[in-house]
């Protein structure tokens, strides 16, 4: 492997560390700053900022590093081609609709949330994000795959 291809392998790395950070921080503030109310009464609006500031959180970081690495490879004086691993995307992608599909189960319990209290209200939350959860992790194999036959890959 050449000094580009041991370079490109670190940075998605770091990238992947700052994504997860990221997500983890937005998850944190969302745990402390988070009222239920305002997802019950507006469960469009909340789930949609949230899916917004996690892709962003997933995708940027790994943007900047394939910006990073074809700036580096100019210097270099090599023809770098912007590349994306299967892996990552396929672990990017399941992240994605793990998210989706926890929207998704939000926003459908969130109508008949009102009759119940904060926490039962929460624990139904809750068990939503498990049930997306679960199923993204059941297609991340599937996904992975495709992607790899897609890419002419090894899976």
């Amino acid at each position: 492997m050449n000094t580009v291809s041991y370079l490109q392998l670190g940075l998605e790395r770091i990238a992947i560390v700052i994504s997860i950070l990221l997500c983890l921080w937005i998850t944190g503030v969302l745990l402390t700053h988070f009222q239920l109310i305002a997802l019950i009464m507006n469960p469009y609006g909340i789930t949609l900022m949230y899916f917004v500031l996690y892709l962003s959180a997933l995708l940027i970081p790994q943007l900047l590093t394939q910006l990073g690495l074809w700036v580096l490879s100019a210097f270099k004086g090599i023809d770098y081609k912007i590349h994306f691993s299967p892996k990552l995307i396929a672990i990017i992608s399941t992240i994605i609709i793990g998210l989706a599909l926890s929207s998704l189960l939000i926003i459908m319990s969130s109508g008949w949330l009102y009759g119940f209290t904060e926490s039962i209200a929460t624990t139904i939350l809750l068990i939503d994000l498990l049930i997306a959860t679960g199923i993204a992790f059941y297609l991340h194999r599937r996904i992975r795959h495709w992607i790899s036959v897609r890419l002419n890959h090894q899976p």
